[in-house]
């Protein structure tokens, strides 16, 4: 696989390539890894003041869409009960330190309006936007 992305790489010529992968099986296997100069990156965890942003914004630009399912009024509202229910759901907060979590979450919180208040809840239904509703 490391081969394969080297050589995509190289046909792509200028431009950059971001290859993202789950960390065990790179750190575990040398053969995942990519050799120079090619640069390893970790995504940190989010801390709240990020979470905040990035729903808060999330909101905004979703309402600037036309045809959007919240006014900008309504989405500055949408956001804040969001902000509010992270740090009160058991857990919630420990999965949205994950940007990819987080975004999923606040898809979830969009077209839900609300949340459930199990941790293993909010995996299912996690499960259940990526297998039946996204596209």
């Amino acid at each position: 696989m490391a081969e394969a992305l080297h050589r995509l790489a190289q046909e792509l010529g200028d431009s950059r390539v971001v290859i993202t992968c789950r960390t065990r099986p790179y750190e575990q296997d040398r053969a995942w890894r990519l050799p120079a100069p090619w640069q390893v990156r970790r995504i940190t965890p989010f801390a709240f003041g990020q979470i905040r942003h990035f729903v808060a914004q999330w909101y905004t630009q979703s309402g600037a869409l036309p045809g959007a399912k919240y006014t900008p009024e309504a989405g500055v509202v949408a956001a804040e009960a969001l902000l509010q229910a992270i740090p009160a759901k058991p857990g919630l907060r420990d999965i949205c330190v994950s940007p990819l979590l987080l975004t999923m979450v606040v898809l979830l919180h969009y077209n839900q309006k609300q949340l459930p208040d199990e941790r293993a809840d909010v995996y299912e239904e996690l499960v259940s936007l990526l297998l039946d509703r996204w596209e």
